[in-house]
């Protein structure tokens, strides 16, 4: 076990994307992350999860759990099972845009622990995964949603960002053993404009200011040396230009569909969740059968070709079995096979929809990350896997293309940025810390154990993210010896 820092300090800056942030540090425009965090460490890149948005995309990092594991697969969801069930039940669907983000402690795999249960002096800013979190010790909280409305309907962000700085510093002054701070203005100023409009670049400087007040703190309080940092992002962004509506689609034919905001529409064939905009799970009433069976690919077929004709979508993602999912492309349809919890294969018809280029007849799934890291879909051979360990996961699961989106009524303010989806710009995030990294295939989800050895724990068995510490002691051994 390697104990490295006293206490770290986890900042999440939602929706930074690692080019625009590389952009930044090589005008000079953020003196203070690369003064005291990159010079003493690295600027890595991690890839995300899928689906690539707020609140799923968070548990990776307190829980080291992709959202499959943790049961959370989408800001928004359904569950076949618990529909199936007469009466109405509180389990049946989920939209945490609103007040039911504070149910996703509840939702969360209870058989995991996040961050803030391991370490009891813990503190959390601006978070909405905050199980264990000390109700005094959740700065801000009890009155975040508050913040949250007055934001969302003013678009005053670069106030609640200001906040976080206060936040930040406090955090410093209390001595935490454990710290998650997050700057939410990247990603909300974005989707009202585009991820390198002027306020959004303000709310990367002003993340930069925070670093520096933290640093100022942290040395005054003589624990510069010994706390770990680490900024890093839940998801990027891409601009949007067009709407395309997932639950209008099937309206306009005819078929009776369930949707947020119309979560009360009764005897649906067809239900919609729909996260970040970007990425849906399509839920498919089987033709025998109730609404607790699964609806296998052939019985989507018609669906999934006439969607994969439009435009908008990416790629379309069903299952012919447990452990056959199907891709399919404009131009192709590929096949991942899960061979056991740990070994795939993937091959394809026609042109391959993911475009990765070569690879091994079979791999891991951390090979498999390998082969995708640098790809237009960067680690999707094991997110496709993971999302479907869920049982809230949907039929169907659509990816849109960059510049299009998959929600067009209901969402005010209109979203001309979005996220979600299994492509570059969406999944790959910024990985900036304060110590030395010596891998260069990383998944959010590493940031987990890492801080737990870093902080002298021990790393529980069955998550998802593999610890940096084995890495950073090698090449620690390396420079001792030069």
């Amino acid at each position: 076990m390697t104990k490295k820092f006293d206490r770290f300090i986890l900042i999440l800056t939602d929706g930074a994307r690692p080019d625009v942030m590389n952009e930044l540090i090589q005008r000079g425009e953020m003196p203070n992350l690369c003064r005291h965090v990159i010079e003493n460490g690295d600027f890595s890149k991690a890839t995300s999860v899928f689906p690539s948005t707020t609140g799923p995309a968070y548990v990776p990092l307190l829980m080291g759990l992709f959202p499959g594991t943790a049961n959370m697969p989408g800001i928004r969801w359904f569950d076949k099972k618990q529909y199936a069930k007469s009466g109405w039940n509180s389990e049946q669907f989920r939209s945490y845009v609103g007040v039911e983000s504070f149910l996703m402690n509840s939702d969360l795999n209870p058989n995991f622990k996040t961050l803030f249960e391991i370490f009891p002096n813990s503190a959390s800013v601006f978070n909405s995964v905050t199980r264990g979190v000390k109700p005094e010790n959740e700065l801000g909280g009890k009155i975040r949603f508050l913040y949250w409305l007055y934001a969302h309907w003013t678009h005053h962000w670069t106030f609640i960002d200001r906040m976080a700085i206060e936040h930040l510093v406090e955090v410093a002054k209390r001595k935490y053993k454990f710290s998650f701070v997050v700057f939410p203005g990247v990603d909300a100023i974005s989707h009202v404009s585009h991820p390198r409009a002027e306020k959004v670049i303000q709310a990367y400087h002003d993340l930069d200011s925070g670093i520096g007040r933290l640093a100022e703190e942290l040395k005054n309080q003589g624990n510069y040396e010994s706390t770990g940092i680490l900024v890093t992002a839940d998801h990027g962004l891409s601009k949007t230009e067009t709407h395309f509506g997932i639950p209008e689609f099937f309206m306009e034919r005819k078929v009776k569909t369930l949707y947020h905001p119309k979560i009360f529409n009764r005897n649906p064939k067809i239900t919609v969740a729909i996260s970040g905009n970007g990425m849906a799970n399509v839920y498919v009433k089987p033709q025998s059968g109730d609404w607790a069976d699964f609806t296998p690919h052939e019985e989507l077929k018609g669906y999934v070709e006439e969607l994969i004709n439009s435009e908008p979508i990416e790629l379309a993602i069903t299952r012919n079995s447990e452990n056959e999912i199907l891709i399919t492309g404009k131009e192709g349809v590929g096949s991942l096979d899960k061979i056991s919890e740990d070994e795939i294969t993937y091959n394809f018809s026609g042109n391959d929809p993911l475009r990765i280029g070569d690879l091994p007849n079979r791999m891991t799934l951390n090979e498999s990350l390998e082969h995708t890291f640098d790809s237009d879909f960067p680690d999707a051979l094991a997110q496709i896997v993971q999302i479907f360990k869920s049982s809230r996961t949907g039929d169907l699961l659509l990816s849109a293309k960059e510049g299009f989106d998959l929600r067009e009524a209901h969402e005010r303010p209109e979203h001309f940025s979005s996220h979600g989806a299994l492509s570059k710009n969406h999944m790959s995030v910024p990985f900036l810390t304060n110590f030395k990294v010596n891998r260069r295939f990383i998944r959010t989800a590493d940031a987990f154990p890492t801080i737990l050895e870093l902080l002298g724990e021990e790393v529980p068995s069955g998550i998802d993210g593999r610890s940096l510490v084995s890495e950073i002691k090698e090449l620690e051994k390396i420079e001792n010896n030069l």
